[in-house]
């Protein structure tokens, strides 16, 4: 069996217990591994092999922890046809890189005002957009993805709240609310007036969403698809490089509002509830003091 069609196989099984997300990365992964394996049969891939794709993106530099996710989908595509019978180097024998903990960055109000003042203020759909995601982005600290699975119909402008499917719940928090201010509230306005005027221009290929892709003139094939996390980040990055710092991503606001509640008094329970965390242990990850914060309380108690 061609490395192809084994891994059309492996996701017609796996998408039955894992979250869309998950297996498109693992077919990304894996179709990836195909090719530098140029499509060859199933049973004559070699343990070997495996490890000198891993030893060439190292090569690369790619980053460290991103060979967890890699390890992880080639072992468990292994597994799937071991457990068969197939004739396959045995998935144990695939390594998981252990996971290198960095501190992450955390937007700071100074970075968000330089964001949004260097988005132009023109009648270009895509700034319009960008400026109400980045105001969704501070004031909610939702990821990435809730951020583009929002939808038209759930917003509700008179209240400024909207209910959201949480992403990572593990059943425990599958929907929440978020709020925003006053300020994004108005620009939330701005872009749905703009989207609408978009209606007219363009064909909407998700209709529900919120928020949708922009491109060259309404021409590229994203054009009026539901925006997605690539293009969310791709945006930030566009962002930050205009305003000239250093590239943050959703996650460094998300840390921002986790930060916020607690120097204003918030608990782990607060931080849960308010990021949808489906466990505290997360929340209290969100808490960790950044080395300027650190330092600061240390020298409270020292002095």
């Amino acid at each position: 069996m061609l490395l192809s069609d084994a891994i059309n196989n492996f996701g017609n099984w796996k998408k039955m217990s894992c979250e869309t997300s998950t297996l498109k990365g693992y077919t990304l992964i894996l179709k990836q591994f195909a090719l530098f394996q140029k499509n060859c049969d199933l049973e004559n891939v070699k343990l070997d092999s495996v490890m000198e794709w891993f030893n060439l993106m190292k090569d690369l530099d790619w980053d460290h922890n991103s060979f967890i996710t890699k390890a992880m989908a080639i072992r468990k595509f292994f597994e799937f046809y071991s457990k068969q019978g197939f004739t396959v180097i045995d998935p144990w024998l695939i390594p998981i890189p252990k996971k290198k903990y960095k501190m992450q960055r955390v937007a700071t109000r100074e970075e968000y005002e330089k964001i949004i003042n260097a988005i132009p203020e023109n009648n270009d759909p895509r700034h319009i957009r960008n400026r109400a995601i980045i105001n969704l982005l501070w004031d909610t600290g939702a990821r990435n993805g809730e951020i583009c699975s929002i939808n038209v119909d759930d917003l509700d402008l008179v209240e400024r709240r909207a209910v959201i499917q949480t992403e990572k719940s593990r059943g425990a928090r599958p929907v929440r609310e978020i709020f925003w201010t006053k300020e994004t509230n108005e620009n939330l306005k701005k872009w749905l007036a703009k989207r609408k005027h978009l209606e007219d221009v363009m064909i909407f290929k998700d209709y529900d969403a919120l928020f949708i892709a922009v491109c060259g003139g309404g021409v590229h094939h994203n054009s009026g698809k539901r925006l997605q996390n690539k293009g969310l980040g791709e945006m930030l990055r566009r962002c930050c490089k205009r305003a000239k710092i250093e590239t943050l991503n959703a996650h460094s606001f998300r840390h921002h509002m986790g930060h916020q509640i607690v120097k204003k008094g918030g608990s782990n329970s607060d931080v849960s509830n308010i990021l949808g965390h489906s466990s505290l242990q997360s929340s209290f990850v969100y808490t960790q003091m950044t080395n300027v914060e650190l330092k600061k309380r240390y020298e409270l108690f020292v002095k």
